[in-house]
């Protein structure tokens, strides 16, 4: 059996993945451990371990380690609490050469003492060399300690600013620490997947964006305090598809089946990539005894924006009679001109398609019925393949303008007016 659903964003997504292992649990009797969540990317694993921790639910991860575990993001959050807290100890001695800077172990444990000597922290101590007071150092570790110090005081200057955007873009490119990622990466996927990873942790920053940085430090360590995987006795699996070959579960999920995920955006131009993406695809869809449940999501956090997506041409490749639950039928997706990013996705209902109307619920951060919008509520509207219908809500997300529209013929549905090409009618 397949059942698909529309989530909102990869938040919504995970959540439903959780409550809907959760259900199954108590109503199917199954146990933790027959369950697998999989996704194309290992960046994609971070939502869903949030919602894993959050509802409680033991999970292992396949051939990897936690979201917050994962070198690059644990450098890249040192560098946010060193700027947060001068004298915090662990994450100096992290990133003060990361990526290199001449800084090498005997300076380190020899400026480690000195500030001993002085009785004071490390922030201290770095502030002292900047105003070249005499210190054991000397030579080229003097020279890139202070520089070192100049460039975590223009951060703090950033960070006092209030948006933490700007401050983590800068700390990834003043650092060069891309380049850094190219240098320690054993082949070329690997730099691709701790891009990702990083990009993951923008799109984190960018949702929080207006918390001080100690507020959304202090909520990261929160949730990371918690990531502590379970045994492999009796847990829900993560893994990405290539880790799922060979390996078989009463019950699985698949998740972000979106065009740039899977199939994934390296491969849209290259034939054999393509084929590998679909392949991947069938590993997925193979890898259930009992039920399978493929997701997507209409918006996703991609480089700090919230952008539409457009749903996997691949589920176009399933047969319709084979499917439940979505009440955009896998034949209307085969149109891909005609689908571009539109959506059934409504808070309450998407997968009732007996035709009742939903309750509709605007998101947060977003604006209802903006002045400077063309579209108002009870407003009749022409589309290319749904037809007539009437404006239900409207709404602005991320410089985009979203509506609900009752269709005469098809019900309600929620568009991405960039891509619908509604036609007004009054």
């Amino acid at each position: 059996q397949i059942s698909l659903y529309e989530a909102y964003n990869e938040g919504e997504e995970a959540t439903y993945v959780a409550e809907k292992i959760r259900e199954l649990l108590r109503r199917e009797g199954y146990a933790w451990r027959d369950f697998a969540v999989m996704y194309r990317t290992n960046a994609q694993s971070r939502a869903l371990e949030d919602a894993m921790v959050a509802t409680h639910i033991p999970y292992r991860l396949v051939g990897g380690v936690g979201f917050y575990k994962r070198q690059e993001i644990r450098d890249l959050l040192a560098y946010l609490r060193l700027i947060h807290n001068p004298n915090d100890t662990v994450s100096f001695r992290r990133i003060v050469n990361v990526p290199g800077r001449g800084i090498g172990k005997k300076s380190i444990e020899t400026f480690h003492a000195w500030a001993g000597q002085l009785g004071e922290g490390y922030g201290v101590a770095l502030g002292q060399i900047m105003q070249g007071i005499a210190s054991p150092l000397t030579g080229r570790a003097i020279r890139s300690l202070v520089d070192f110090g100049h460039m975590l005081s223009n951060w703090r200057e950033i960070a006092t600013q209030g948006d933490l955007v700007p401050l983590f873009d800068a700390i990834v490119n003043n650092t060069g620490y891309i380049a850094y990622l190219s240098e320690i990466s054993d082949r070329d996927e690997q730099v691709t997947e701790r891009i990702e990873n990083i990009q993951e942790l923008r799109n984190i920053i960018s949702e929080k964006k207006d918390l001080a940085l100690g507020d959304f430090l202090e909520e990261v360590s929160l949730v990371a305090e918690v990531d502590t995987l379970a045994d492999e006795q009796d847990s829900v699996t993560l893994l990405t598809l290539h880790s799922a070959k060979g390996l078989e579960y009463p019950v699985v999920f698949m998740t972000g089946l979106e065009d740039g995920l899977l199939p994934h955006s390296r491969s849209l131009n290259e034939a054999d990539a393509m084929a590998e993406e679909r392949r991947l695809m069938y590993v997925g869809l193979t890898r259930a005894k009992d039920r399978i449940y493929l997701t997507y999501v209409f918006r996703r956090m991609m480089y700090g924006e919230s952008i539409p997506s457009v749903p996997s041409r691949f589920l176009g490749d399933i047969p319709a009679d084979l499917t439940e639950g979505v009440s955009v039928k896998i034949s209307d997706m085969r149109d891909r001109s005609a689908y571009q990013r539109m959506t059934s996705w409504d808070s309450t209902s998407s997968w009732n398609t007996s035709g009742s109307s939903p309750k509709i619920i605007p998101f947060p951060g977003s604006q209802a019925q903006t002045s400077n919008s063309p579209y108002r509520v009870g407003q009749r509207v022409q589309h290319a393949t749904f037809g007539e219908g009437v404006i239900q809500h409207v709404e602005r997300v991320a410089g985009d303008i979203e509506v609900v529209v009752s269709f005469t013929k098809v019900g309600v549905k929620r568009l991405s007016t960039a891509f619908a090409n509604l036609k007004l009618l009054d």
